[in-house]
């Protein structure tokens, strides 16, 4: 498994880590060891390492592309709007 620290190594700064996984520096100074899912995602989609070398508990063995194609396209979900029905019209009288 590719750690944080590994990352960093790699990479040579948290902020250079922050940029591949497309969030901010103080978002990679809250990750423990290991990647969360969405920036691993991130992270394999630009190539350098596969999701099976970031995340080996969530990607065992080699993936299939079409799997981490999907993975990376899935829609994160999102909260309902609340309904409010047109305020009534204010005409003359």
């Amino acid at each position: 498994m590719i750690t944080k620290t590994a990352l960093i190594a790699a990479l040579g700064s948290p902020a250079a880590v922050a940029a591949e996984a497309g969030c901010s520096r103080q978002a990679v100074a809250q990750w423990g060891e290991v990647v969360p899912l969405r920036s691993a995602v991130r992270i394999a989609a630009r190539g350098r390492w596969s999701l099976h070398q970031l995340r080996p508990d969530l990607f065992p063995a080699a993936t299939p592309p079409a799997i981490a194609r999907e993975a990376s396209m899935t829609p994160q979900p999102t909260r309902p709007r609340p309904h409010h029905p047109p305020a009534p019209a204010r005409g003359r009288r």
